[in-house]
């Protein structure tokens, strides 16, 4: 297998690896499509959201949950940022669903891709508003 130098201190990453590209700003993550994804890039990406009713039964995210089963094998350290995010993305989702009843419709999209260095990365995220209404 033919190897090519990495563009980060030194690494080697196979022929066939591609380089990983910025998206553009309306991109969903990971190349998934989007719930109202049209295939065309040169569209607009909005769509007006159904309200979440206003009461004590929203959705459970399990994000402590999932958070916790994803960072058994990891060391006290990265236990310990997994939990901050998992606690952040909490909050978040709570802030996001309170946007939704109060009127506006939130997305959040990658806005670029930070890299370690020794290949860990992590995706940050930027709100995408729309006002709907009133």
């Amino acid at each position: 297998m033919r190897k090519r130098s990495g563009i980060r201190a030194g690494v080697s990453l196979p022929a066939s690896a591609a380089p990983s590209l910025p998206l553009p700003r309306n991109a969903p993550p990971s190349g998934v499509p989007g719930p109202h994804d049209t295939g065309q890039d040169d569209q607009p990406r909005r769509q007006t959201m159904s309200a979440v009713a206003i009461d004590e039964s929203r959705p459970r995210t399990r994000v402590k949950e999932r958070a916790e089963e994803q960072s058994s094998s990891m060391d006290e350290a990265q236990q310990a940022a997994i939990r901050m995010l998992a606690n952040d993305l909490h909050r978040l989702n709570q802030s996001v669903m309170k946007a939704v009843e109060a009127g506006v419709s939130v997305e959040l999209v990658r806005s670029a891709r930070h890299h370690s260095g020794n290949g860990n990365w992590g995706d940050l995220l930027i709100p995408v508003v729309v006002k709907t209404g009133g």
